[in-house]
């Protein structure tokens, strides 16, 4: 049997406790949870973060994408990004 606690394992396990402090903390629906696939996650470099934002997550997910890949100095949006612990 394998005894390994992944950070796959505990994202799943804590997943709502995480979500009930952030809105207990913030007030419902001030973040939501971006979890890149894993496709995703080599261009924006995070598996999992809270963001607050009015754009889709596709829209988020290509600006990210688009910056990165453009190597640009200057956003025309700024995203802060928590990641969870």
């Amino acid at each position: 049997m394998n005894d390994m606690i992944t950070e796959a394992l505990l994202e799943m396990h804590f997943h709502h406790a995480i979500v009930d402090h952030f809105t207990m903390i913030y007030g419902a629906n001030f973040l939501r949870l971006l979890k890149p696939s894993p496709r995703q996650e080599a261009w924006v470099g995070f598996d999992q973060g809270w963001v607050r934002t009015s754009v889709t997550t596709g829209e988020l997910l290509d600006h990210l994408k688009d910056a990165i890949q453009s190597k640009a100095t200057l956003a025309k949006h700024f995203y802060s990004i928590q990641e969870s612990t």
